[in-house]
């Protein structure tokens, strides 16, 4: 963090990095949705990876920067001690800087001295020369980083990251939504379009983005399995642009494991204004809630002057930790302080470290004692050798030989519909899970005419490449009840089905926001049980028409009970896409323990990664694989279906 009165005055204060990790007890990569636009590696599923998790129930790790001198990095277990007796206890990792001034070199001895204090190490590893602030870099750049100009050397760092077999937590060029640290967007190509990468996006954040994932890939090939990788921008954007909002530089939660943020009040005694910590997260907070709704956030650094003029240092910690405690917009899962005191220019002195002042230190003490702080790091490892190897089940994609039958009604009342043929080797419709088959069903009475409520057919139409294609346009005219629907249904008589992910490609019509109306939406694709979980996902759409992902898993299947929805993930970062194909991709791993999962994509990139649990008791009963369901009358196309029975 520089302070906001950088213009006026130096300062060489570098971020503390500890991160959030939303929900993930584990991270599983898989060659069908990892690669991003182009730049991503497709990262094999046969990597165990040991990931920080977040602490069980309420609880907040508190770290610290505990004052490793000027440049972050004279780490010494006697200042981590020095700090630990002044705080009162133990903390669970120490944060410092690998500076790359003479190279790019794994520290290998300060990693070594904090794990021997029964810690984590957290590294962040700072591309630049030199410790000069508000000046382009010279020679790590990141272009020349995404230009492979620094490959063999990173790769040693890799290897010799590897080799430790000790958990670590990674950052890499932190608050580049500043102006003050040269691997800002600022100083990397700024608001430009036309000077780098894709032209609709704006140079300096895709620049930083595509440096960080070449990072990240160059790890990956090298099988590192011990790091847990962190993205970590400052509250404020400087310039406070649209440029230059940190949502731009997030390589993407196929990347990153935890998300962090940096929180600071005024940080010497000149800087004219004074604005509590719960001001700053109430006006700033959608910074850190745009980059992704996945990944849990932790407040990485945050600190404030003593002897300020405008206002008293314990007051704010006091504010900072009560809201830090309870807030209504960011759940911090981790929170680590800056603790260093230093000289910006002569007698201006910033004074963060908590012992500035004893009112302060005392202040300090008496929140840090509370017990929803912990110091205990957790750790989970996911062993791929306990998973199950993939098989396709099902593949097709309406082409020749795939035909649809008439409706026919069923004394229950409702209209059903088979697909018949096969279009794709031997996989034959209609579509079968565990040998329980699949047909279209129309929800309106049997009474009346079915093809003045709902139409599914098969057409040619333009694909997703620009070539014709046959695909399902499926159809409703007018809505009977208000669950009118035409799911494509698979009924297990309750035989559970543990994993299944399934595949296809979907187009939306151009008018989509006139269809759903105010406060409307469009389900996807849903499973339920028996009688007590039901997993939907959906398209929203608000009352300023902007449209939005959501998912959950809720008790709907429970008659006359109250409704409960366990858990929920929104997505308003990922555009919906309107009028042109996309593929959307849903991966369930069923589960009454915690390690169950939720994996929700759209043309490679994640929408929602929830782990938790998603079992209670009752097995699955239905699979709706895909539906024409809406707040209103609305249409749709399908094509391209895959069913595997896992993460293929």
């Amino acid at each position: 963090m520089i302070s906001l009165m950088k213009k006026l005055h130096y300062l060489i204060l570098i971020t503390f990095v500890i991160s959030n990790f939303i929900g993930c007890s584990h991270v599983e990569y898989s060659d069908s949705y990892l690669k991003s636009n182009g730049l991503g590696q497709e990262y094999p599923l046969d990597i165990n990876r040991t990931i920080f998790s977040p602490p069980e129930g309420n609880h907040i790790y508190i770290g610290a920067f505990p004052d490793f001198g000027g440049r972050e990095d004279l780490v010494s277990t006697s200042r981590i001690a020095s700090f630990e007796e002044l705080a009162g206890r133990k903390i669970a990792w120490a944060y410092f800087s690998n500076n790359w001034f003479d190279g790019i070199k794994f520290p290998g001895e300060a990693v070594s001295d904090i794990h021997k204090k029964n810690m984590v190490p957290f590294i962040r590893l700072m591309p630049r020369s030199d410790d000069e602030n508000y000046h382009k870099e010279k020679l790590y750049t990141m272009q020349n980083i995404i230009d492979g100009n620094f490959d063999d050397s990173l790769r040693e760092w890799a290897r010799d990251s590897k080799n430790t077999n000790i958990p670590l937590l990674v950052d890499f060029a932190i608050e580049m939504n500043g102006d003050w640290f040269p691997w800002s967007g600022y100083y990397n190509g700024g608001k430009t379009k036309d000077q780098y990468g894709d032209p609709n996006l704006f140079d300096g954040p895709e620049r930083y983005r595509d440096a960080y994932r070449h990072i990240i890939d160059i790890f990956r090939e090298e099988n590192v399995n011990n790091i847990t990788w962190f993205f970590h921008p400052d509250i404020y954007s400087e310039p406070d642009n649209e440029w230059n909002k940190a949502k731009y530089y997030y390589p993407g939660d196929n990347y990153i494991d935890w998300i962090g943020v940096s929180i600071y009040g005024p940080q010497n005694p000149e800087e004219d204004y004074w604005e509590t910590f719960s001001e700053i997260l109430k006006n700033r907070y959608i910074t850190i809630k745009e980059i992704t709704e996945n990944k849990p956030v932790a407040l990485l650094e945050f600190g404030v002057t003593d002897n300020h003029p405008l206002g008293k240092k314990s007051e704010w910690l006091d504010d900072a930790f009560s809201t830090i405690l309870e807030n209504p917009y960011i759940d911090f899962k981790a929170i680590s302080y800056w603790h260093e005191n230093w000289e910006e220019e002569d007698n201006l002195f910033a004074t963060l470290r908590i012992d500035s002042s004893e009112e302060s230190l005392k202040t300090f003490q008496k929140w840090i004692s509370n017990d929803r702080f912990v110091s205990k790091a957790l750790f989970s490892s996911f062993d791929t050798s306990t998973t199950q190897t993939a098989e396709i089940l099902f593949k097709s994609g309406f082409e020749n030989g795939v035909i649809l039958n008439e409706p026919v009604a069923d004394d229950g009342g409702i209209w059903w519909q088979q697909i018949q043929g096969s279009d794709i080797g031997n996989f034959s419709w209609p579509m079968a899970i565990d040998g329980y088959k699949g047909e279209l069903q129309l929800i309106v009475d049997s009474t009346e005419d079915i093809d003045a409520f709902i139409e599914n057919r098969i057409e040619t139409v333009i694909g997703a490449d620009g070539e014709p294609t046959k695909a399902l346009h499926q159809i409703i005219k007018k809505k009977q009840y208000e669950y009118t629907q035409t799911p494509y249904i698979i009924y297990t008589d309750g035989n559970e089905i543990e994993d299944l992910y399934i595949k296809f490609s979907l187009k939306f019509p151009e008018n989509i926001s006139e269809l759903l109306g105010e406060d409307g939406w469009v389900a996807i694709n849903e499973f339920k049980t028996t009688g007590d979980y039901r997993l939907a996902l959906y398209v929203y759409q608000d009352k300023s028409n902007d449209l939005y992902w959501y998912v959950h898993g809720d008790n709907v299947v429970l008659d006359d009970a109250p409704y409960k929805e366990f858990w929920y993930r929104e997505n308003r970062s990922i555009p919906v896409p309107v009028g042109e194909w996309f593929d959307m991709e849903i991966y369930w791993h069923r589960s009454s323990q915690d390690n169950g999962r939720v994996w929700w994509g759209i043309d490679s990139e994640t929408i929602a990664d929830y782990s938790g649990q998603t079992k209670l008791v009752d097995p699955i009963n239905a699979v709706m694989v895909f539906t024409n369901y809406a707040s209103g009358p609305f249409h749709q196309w399908v094509d391209n279906i895959e069913i595997w029975s896992s993460l293929p």
